[in-house]
């Protein structure tokens, strides 16, 4: 199947753009982000890999490497400092400050009698102040008595926004992925492929994930027929994880008809929510 090739300065706009819209998605401005990456006809694989596990799965990608999965560059890795010189003076000199007390002598008796004693008669006490410590909330060898009062990093409201925000991504990828699903649903179908012949293809589970980000950004009409069975199965399995999150009532539609859904995935977030590994009533498994 003929794709465009695009020219070098062509690719480069399309990554910018991509990149920005990145930006964009981690501004919380998520409806920006998701026409851009409609509009670039973006790997829904790298879409989805932008959210968690609990919606994403395996394609789930820290923040930290979205720059690089939609084709920028690589942060660069810390390199390990090696010692000054005048450290290494300083740990020399503090090695040869002390002679070690020569082997047998008073001293040394003395010395190791009292660690030992030490050891026997005050770790188990240690180590339960220690277990108490960590569960009032003081500090582990703070003296007794003290109480440290646990700092909450977020306030609730904070707490709120994030859970907001949160939703509204999820809402955004909804609207991504009913967008791209009866798209990729009519590429397969001008192929005479449907969801009802969903077994006879591999399961996404199969395919690794090099093999999923590697899906081509180009319109659906030039995928190969592989390619397309592939984007199916990304769509549906996470439409079907948001609609189980944010709202299980659409969930019936989606599953009492034939679907591209991945089973094992869908059963894990089946159990993960605790709706037992019985799919909802109707549900068509897509094998």
């Amino acid at each position: 199947m003929l794709r465009k090739r695009y020219t070098a300065q062509e690719q480069r706009r399309k990554v910018v753009r991509a990149l920005h819209a990145i930006s964009e998605f981690k501004a919380e401005r998520f409806d920006r982000a998701m026409d851009t990456f409609i509009e670039l006809d973006i790997n829904p694989a790298k879409v989805v890999a932008l959210y968690p596990a609990n919606v994403a799965g395996r394609l789930s990608v820290p923040p930290d490497e979205w720059v690089p999965l939609f084709g920028g560059p690589a942060p660069p890795k810390p390199e390990s400092k090696p010692a000054s010189v005048d450290e290494k003076q300083a740990e020399e000199g503090q090695e040869l400050r002390r002679p070690p007390s020569p082997k047998g002598s008073i001293r040394a008796s003395i010395s190791g009698l009292r660690t030992g004693l030490e050891s026997i008669v005050s770790s188990p006490t240690k180590a339960r102040d220690d277990d108490a410590a960590s569960v009032i909330g003081r500090p582990k060898g703070a003296p007794k008595g003290t109480f440290r009062v646990p700092q909450a990093t977020t306030s609730v409201s904070d707490t709120h926004t994030r859970a907001d925000a949160f939703h509204r991504s999820v809402e955004t990828l909804m609207r991504y992925l009913s967008d791209r699903r009866p798209k990729v649903d009519g590429a397969l179908k001008a192929l005479n492929i449907t969801s009802a012949e969903a077994h006879r293809w591999p399961d996404l589970s199969e395919a690794s994930l090099d093999e999923l980000f590697a899906l081509p950004n180009v319109p659906l009409p030039a995928l190969t027929p592989e390619e397309l069975v592939r984007f199916a199965q990304i769509v549906d399995t996470a439409l079907f994880k948001c609609y189980l999150l944010v709202r299980p009532g659409l969930l019936g539609p989606l599953c009492r008809v034939s679907n591209w859904c991945e089973v094992s995935e869908v059963e894990e977030a089946l159990r993960a929510r605790e709706v037992g590994q019985t799919p909802p009533r109707g549900f068509v498994h897509p094998c």
